[in-house]
């Protein structure tokens, strides 16, 4: 213990703090690391970016310093052989670390910083708690048939819990208000209470549990504090929320957007944070009407003015982009082609299809994707034809024979082929078509109800449809 204090002296007396100092300084001896490469980088979202390099001496001692104040939040150590150390960066931007290569967290000296380290501590008890309830669960599988043995190993389980929640409490209320703290209770799960029962003991609400944690989901993060963007759970939260919480509605899923924005009050870089976080994950979203999200997110703060982040270039792209998807939306009524030829040189409407269900598909027969699909389509036509389906074929090019052909080729004259002879109806735009095939499915009043559908789920969907329609 004497020889460990004296080297512990040595190395941070080596490194006198600065007081009144602007900018940063992190002095790091990492024991055992010689003459080695180190990085050091900070998480956004969820990403993580390097800031920063350095290159350990003889006695593995580096620094990072600059004279720019670091945005707060967790950083992160990044070694050669790809181990690497999570540490906040806060109002203490003076601060000297002292570990070992082979035991980066449990080994782990503060000076210089209180929240360092409380964040240590936090660090080592997280360690120790998952390597005993790892050797526990390991055993509690080995030992599933004996109930005596299951029972006790989760009672030890439950009470590393108990033990764990205790000590993250203590860090908490220790340390009021600082990143710590809330980083440890955003990542804490809410409970959940029981759902209400009857007299006899019957659940009255079934909902009540999902609905809680639903509209409680949130409570132990404050979205307020901009230094929780930069940490590696909070985009992972949030991603789960909208995936596999929040119902799969496009108006559930704007309310829902609405109430997480509103969390951050008046702190724009959360707002920003979380309004182009979601317009991004939507973007890659390919549940079929996300699309309805995209334009609300739009319409709701990009449009409106609230995201005045928002550069002139960025805004018109995006609203280039929304326009082209506003006409062709989920629920909304599917813009009509009129006067348009046949392959057998008559004229047709959209508006003509008058069948429970209409497969309007954009297509070309130099498409490779095309030729396979539009044989499945046919088969689908097929089945589904005496059920209610009808297809409109909207070929999207001008050489007609190789339309023509590829038409008898493949038996398609049973539905309908149209093309643009004169290019007047701005499918393009009307149906966002600039990629092929793109499918849609409309109902008999021509309300979409299927948008950019892959050929592999139109069985599936019709069939749940003709059922519910049947009702």
């Amino acid at each position: 213990m004497k020889l460990i204090f004296i080297i512990l002296f040595t190395f941070f007396s080596l490194f006198p703090l600065l007081t009144d100092a602007q900018g940063h300084r992190i002095q790091i001896k990492i024991n055992g690391l010689k003459n080695s490469n180190v990085l050091l980088g900070y998480y956004l979202g969820d990403k993580k970016y390097i800031l920063d390099s350095a290159k350990t001496n003889q006695e593995g001692i580096f620094d990072f310093k600059g004279e720019k104040v670091l945005e707060q939040g967790l950083y992160i150590l990044i070694l050669q052989n790809k181990t690497f150390l999570d540490f906040p960066v806060t109002e203490d931007q003076d601060f000297a670390m002292l570990t070992d290569s082979a035991f980066l967290v449990m080994s782990l000296k503060i000076k210089g910083s209180k929240e360092n380290a409380a964040f240590s501590d936090f660090q080592k008890n997280m360690t120790y708690s998952q390597k005993l309830s790892a050797g526990l669960r390991q055993r509690l599988m080995n030992n599933k048939s004996n109930s005596d043995s299951s029972r006790i190993l989760n009672d030890k389980l439950q009470a590393i819990k108990k033990d764990l929640d205790k000590f993250n409490a203590k860090i908490i209320r220790e340390n009021p208000n600082t990143f710590t703290a809330k980083f440890i209770k955003a990542t804490q799960e809410i409970e959940v209470p029981e759902p209400p029962r009857d007299a006899k003991g019957n659940i009255t609400d079934s909902l009540f549990q999902y609905l809680y944690y639903k509209n409680h989901y949130f409570d132990n993060i404050d979205f307020t504090d901009e230094r929780l963007m930069r940490s590696p759970f909070l985009q992972s939260k949030i991603d789960i929320f909208f995936n596999k919480v929040a119902i799969q509605i496009p108006d559930s899923i704007l309310k829902e957007i609405d109430a997480l924005i509103a969390r951050a009050g008046k702190n724009q870089k959360m707002q920003r944070f979380l309004t182009a976080g979601l317009l991004n994950f939507y973007e890659r979203n390919k549940y079929m009407g996300m699309e309805n999200v995209i334009v609300g997110i739009a319409d709701a703060y990009y449009f409106s003015g609230k995201a005045s982040w928002a550069d002139t270039t960025f805004l018109r792209k995006l609203k280039d982009r929304v326009e082209k998807m506003r006409p062709n939306l989920m629920g909304k009524e599917g813009p009509d082609l009129q006067r348009l030829e046949t392959n057998t040189g008559e004229w047709a409407s959209l508006s003509m299809m008058k069948t429970d269900a209409i497969i309007l598909v954009f297509w070309e027969p130099n498409c490779n994707h095309c030729q396979k699909v539009m044989p499945k389509l046919h088969q689908l036509y097929t089945k589904y034809k005496e059920k209610g389906l009808s297809v409109f074929a909207f070929y999207t090019q001008h050489d007609t024979v190789e339309w023509k052909k590829f038409i008898e080729q493949h038996d398609l004259t049973d539905w309908i082929n149209v093309y643009d002879r004169h290019n007047l109806t701005n499918f393009r735009n009307l149906y966002d078509v600039f990629t092929t095939p793109t499918i849609y499915i409309l109902d008999k009043k021509r309300t979409i109800i299927a948008r950019k559908i892959d050929v592999e789920a139109i069985d599936k969907f019709l069939m749940h449809y003709f059922e519910e329609f049947k009702k």
